[in-house]
């Protein structure tokens, strides 16, 4: 059994077992046989707690997730479900049982089987699971952008004026001297463009994503699960 979920921000330290799901962004679950995540309109969310410790590393969890198999919504008694719950002390999954009451899950989310009967069992209640933390990925680093300096900046601007006043003129003796300005005003810029740079400021998004990580071994069946047709 492994799977992921992902956070706006770092989890509190010493939080008591509690929801998060609303800080909760993504998330993703596989019992080997069954899948769950937050990009399957098929899955839901019965219950997400964790508990920290004074780090903010996940100390306790009850972590129960649904997948309608067959059905659509919104969904009915008789429709077949998979269920995978992940406790401090063990897990519990659930394959092909029939959904005896279809209503809202503790997290609030309707169209959830909040009871079944029959389907194939696993469990491991004397192995809990282990979490950790993904790396965090660094903020972007600063980047050099060109810039001119005020002196430099009223030179060119000196320069193509006077570069622009010579233009208008029609004589042929004036058109050589303009395009010596031009090409003067040119080298100018792009001398300053080389010399002049100052730091531009990085780009922060305001938000840290945490993404927690869980694994555990494999489940002994109670009851044989079978392999999803």
């Amino acid at each position: 059994m492994t799977g992921q979920f992902t956070t706006a921000s770092p989890l509190a330290p010493n939080l008591p077992l509690a929801s998060v799901l609303a800080q909760v962004t993504s998330y993703s679950f596989s019992d080997g046989v069954n899948s769950y995540a937050s990009s399957d309109p098929n899955a839901r969310v019965i219950e997400f707690k964790v508990a920290t410790d004074a780090a903010g590393a996940i100390s306790g969890w009850t972590v129960e997730l649904n997948e309608w198999e067959s059905g659509t919504p919104p969904h009915t008694a008789g429709n077949l479900v998979s269920s995978m719950n992940i406790i401090g002390s063990g897990d519990l999954v659930l394959d092909s049982a029939n959904c005896s009451t279809v209503g809202t899950s503790l997290e609030g989310i309707g169209d959830s089987c909040t009871s079944t009967t029959g389907g194939s069992v696993a469990s491991n209640l004397s192995s809990p699971g282990t979490w950790s933390i993904a790396a965090t990925p660094a903020a972007p680093a600063a980047a050099a952008v060109p810039a001119l300096s005020e002196w430099m900046t009223l030179a060119l601007a000196l320069l193509l004026a006077s570069a622009a006043a010579v233009g208008l003129r029609s004589s042929r003796g004036r058109h050589r001297e303009g395009s010596m300005l031009m090409r003067a005003a040119a080298a100018l810029a792009l001398g300053c463009a080389l010399i002049a740079t100052v730091p531009a400021e990085a780009v922060a998004s305001g938000i840290e994503v945490r993404t927690v990580r869980f694994a555990k071994g494999e489940s002994s069946a109670n009851a044989p699960r079978p392999a999803r047709r």
